[in-house]
């Protein structure tokens, strides 16, 4: 199996680099203004968030984005780093460590919202997992404290919120794909702690995506008894309406008084049907947010994430019909 994903991950990087050289005619061609720098990949940001469209183009960016980024820092187009130990092996400059979390949240994006498939969804979460893991340890102090303490102890004094957000959002997607593997290795437990520290550190970060990530891990756990990390609906709520306020949404109580601009982001909504709404059996509000978010047309600051939350939402809403019309 290890060798067969080693082959689907070495002819995803041949198309990869297909497309990017594809690409790049293309750009001296008609002169475009695609990423070619640090400067120019950030710009294609708002401040924490990727806002590139949910279009051909905006994969045809992020692809690009990932490409400049990775000769920046000098990876080979050989080197697979969809395994840790590789990545672990391979030197980077220390001043480039900003660049490694760009690149790390930009592999989270691909696999989250452009991967052709589960295959390559996991391959772009594993990458982003492992170069986060890499950004994360190119810090002396957290390497030190992992070498002398272990991880969790070395995640309790870290203090750069982005590399273990998206270092963790990565780890949970890949846990997804082999959830007895990720039970096993303890990786609930980690996640946790690390969204957790986020919390601690900024929770507005990524439009309150530490809030966003916590209602979806309590929510998203199997209801599993005589067991310490399983299925909390009460915690799910709880920092769901963090993201959110009672302006947006009346069933929210007055505990929900997030942030006004985290309110308006459409996948912290989206999150408390999935992970609250749902699986409480509040499908007649659930439904009714979801065409809520369906119809939201404020897209313009994060073209990416409320474009991809509102196909999700009619997934979704499709979903209950489904179930409500089978006997």
């Amino acid at each position: 199996m290890l060798l067969q994903m080693g082959s689907l991950v070495k002819l995803r990087d041949i198309r990869t680099t297909v497309v990017g050289i594809l690409l790049s005619i293309s750009f001296i061609v008609v002169g475009g203004d695609e990423p070619r720098t640090v400067d120019d990949v950030s710009s294609f940001f708002r401040g924490d968030m990727l806002a590139v469209p949910w279009t051909a183009e905006g994969e045809s960016q992020l692809h690009t984005m990932i490409e400049t980024l990775e000769s920046i820092i000098g990876i080979p187009s050989m080197l697979d780093a969809s395994y840790e130990a590789v990545v672990e092996r391979f030197d980077v400059a220390a001043d480039l460590r900003a660049v490694v979390l760009r690149l790390a949240h930009l592999y989270f994006e691909l696999g989250n919202a452009f991967a052709g498939g589960d295959l390559d969804a996991l391959v772009a979460f594993e990458r982003g997992k492992h170069w986060g893991l890499k950004g994360l340890r190119m810090d002396p102090r957290f390497a030190r404290i992992e070498q002398e303490q272990g991880f969790e102890a070395a995640v309790a004094e870290e203090t750069n919120v982005g590399f273990l957000f998206w270092t963790c959002l990565c780890w949970l997607r890949c846990a997804e794909a082999n959830p007895i593997m990720a039970a096993v290795s303890g990786t609930p437990a980690k996640a946790l702690l690390m969204l957790e520290r986020c919390a601690e550190l900024d929770p507005e970060y990524a439009m309150c995506g530490p809030y966003r990530a916590l209602a979806g891990f309590w929510g998203g756990l199997p209801d599993l008894p005589l067991t310490r990390l399983r299925r909390n609906l009460d915690l799910a709520f709880e920092y769901s309406c963090r993201a959110m306020n009672d302006d947006l949404d009346l069933h929210c109580t007055e505990a929900c008084n997030g942030p006004d601009g985290c309110g308006l982001f459409l996948e912290n909504r989206l999150t408390f049907v999935k992970y609250y709404l749902l699986p409480s059996g509040n499908i007649e509000h659930a439904e009714r947010v979801l065409r809520e978010i369906i119809s939201d047309p404020s897209d313009v600051v994060y073209p990416l994430h409320d474009a991809l939350a509102r196909h999700n939402a009619e997934m979704l809403l499709h979903s209950i019909w489904e179930v409500a019309r089978s006997p």
